[in-house]
């Protein structure tokens, strides 16, 4: 199963071409532990479906809706094989087109359940392995950085507690991702990079559009406003509308398109809300970018003229930690990006 948040999207990869349609590829950082070295490889898509195959929740899911297509299909081969000439009475209209609409509605609603239930469980498996990622670029960062410190010969207490509380923290997110994929907790795995196919964002009324057609919360409510207008109609024609019955059915219609108005616009709202997340992290990001250049290369120059003579070592220990600052302020720039398109994608859903 492909990921449908876009064609190979790895989270090490510099998103700010999804919002601008550059193509950009970047390499995954070097492993974390000794032991990723013959750890298996995985990739987002897989851990997506791995995840997707693997829950016990989305499985039982996906084994009511199957029940409930075949119920479906059932009711409604019964149901038709009533000939409408032949219905004179109420409750034979209810039995007809009243059970036929239920049995359309249950079959939408188990499978808007499923989806939603796919759709948060793939937005997890996604930050987990962004969040996984991100701190094995942060222990990468802090590796080249002791690498750099020829003028010590161990690193210091900072930075050995910084890269200890890091390890910490990198166990405690494979543990989550694991638990995500039914793995066992400790077990390593080595996180993918790829290419990432040029995208360009569409308008964001474009967007809201297609999403209040691909929402799960949106298909549920106009299900329920299907079978609402399903009883308004066989009321009207086999009874009246101004019975009791059917100024409770005409209520039921007004309050099925409520909701789906109400829910159009939290929907909207959330969209809109995710979308400029994603645009200000984009900036952020882009602005990390250019500031993490500007640091390597005053690095570089500091470290030439101390070379050279022409600088002090106090000098060039100031700029290496300034140069980890912001090469460490950059991925956490591309960590909360990744993330911002991650949750907007899931917004529009699947």
């Amino acid at each position: 199963m492909k990921s449908t948040l876009f064609k190979r999207f790895y989270s090490t990869t510099l998103i700010t071409a999804l919002l601008s349609g550059s193509h950009i590829a970047m390499a995954a950082p070097p492993a974390a532990h000794a032991e990723q070295a013959n750890a298996a490889k995985l990739t987002l898509d897989q851990a997506e479906e791995k995840a997707l195959s693997s829950s016990v929740d989305l499985a039982l899911l996906r084994l009511d809706a199957d029940s409930t297509y075949y119920k479906t299909r059932q009711t409604l081969q019964e149901k038709s094989a009533i000939k409408s000439n032949s219905i004179k009475k109420l409750d034979q209209a209810k039995k007809k087109y009243e059970d036929m609409a239920k049995a359309r509605k249950d079959l939408v609603l188990g499978e808007a359940n499923m989806k939603a239930q796919e759709n948060t469980l793939r937005l997890q498996v996604q930050k987990a392995y962004l969040e996984l990622l991100y701190i094995e670029a942060q222990i990468d960062l802090q590796q080249q950085s002791i690498k750099r410190q020829f003028w010590s010969s161990s690193p210091g207490e900072a930075t050995e507690k910084n890269v200890g509380d890091l390890k910490t923290s990198h166990k405690q997110a494979l543990a989550k991702l694991n638990e995500l994929l039914n793995e066992n907790p400790a077990k390593e795995w080595k996180l993918a990079a790829d290419d990432l196919t040029d995208y360009k964002l569409p308008p964001l009324e474009e967007i809201q559009q297609a999403a209040h057609e691909k929402r799960p919360d949106m298909v549920k409510a106009r299900a329920e406003k299907e079978f609402a207008q399903a009883r308004i109609d066989y009321l009207n024609d086999y009874s009246a509308l101004s019975t009791y019955l059917g100024k409770i059915a005409k209520n039921d219609g007004i309050k099925a398109d409520l909701v789906i108005q109400r829910t159009k616009e939290k929907a909207d709202q959330e969209i809109a809300g995710n979308y400029q997340k994603a645009v200000t992290a984009r900036q952020a990001l882009e602005e990390s970018s250019k500031s993490r250049k500007s640091g390597e290369k005053r690095y570089h120059e500091v470290l030439s003229n101390y070379r050279n003579g022409n600088a002090a070592l106090s000098e060039l220990i100031e700029q290496e930690g300034k140069l980890l600052e912001v090469e460490t302020k950059h991925a956490e720039c591309m960590y909360q990006y990744h993330t911002a398109v991650v949750t907007f994608k899931h917004s529009i859903g699947y």
